[in-house]
């Protein structure tokens, strides 16, 4: 009934870089993969999310409400989004180049390949959504 911030959600992501981007899946989606010699060429993300609590989404729909200037107000769900992987990312096994742990902050957050952060959320949404199977009784 209460959500606990010290029960962290951990999840898990794949990713390979190509070029100047990565593709990156859930750990859903990369199962479903089925070239064996392929998924080795894949590096792994493990991660440790905040769950969200009624506080915490409150604040996050706060934060995804812009003003046009004009007095009018509108959701803006990149925002949200964008606020949402900030506020979640508690720990995580990201290495720079020289081999240190990368730090979570903002910057960090905001450099991030728009796929992998989209794997996060999408892993995350999967992890702390009810499914029908859970549902029905």
């Amino acid at each position: 009934m209460f959500i606990k911030d010290s029960e962290l959600i951990k999840i898990k992501i794949y990713y390979i870089k190509k070029n100047h981007k990565y593709i990156a899946y859930t750990e859903d989606e990369f199962k479903k993969k089925k070239n064996e010699e392929k998924k080795k060429e894949y590096s792994e993300l493990n991660l440790k999310l905040l769950p969200l609590g009624f506080g915490l989404y409150n604040e996050l729909q706060d934060k995804g409400m812009i003003d046009d200037g004009g007095g009018n107000k509108s959701f803006n769900f990149k925002v949200f989004r964008e606020n949402k992987l900030r506020s979640i990312i508690k720990e995580w096994d990201a290495y720079s180049d020289n081999g240190n742990i990368v730090p979570i902050n903002s910057s960090v957050i905001s450099h991030l390949s728009p796929d992998i952060a989209d794997a996060i959320l999408r892993q995350y949404d999967i992890e702390t959504s009810v499914s029908e199977k859970e549902q029905n009784f």
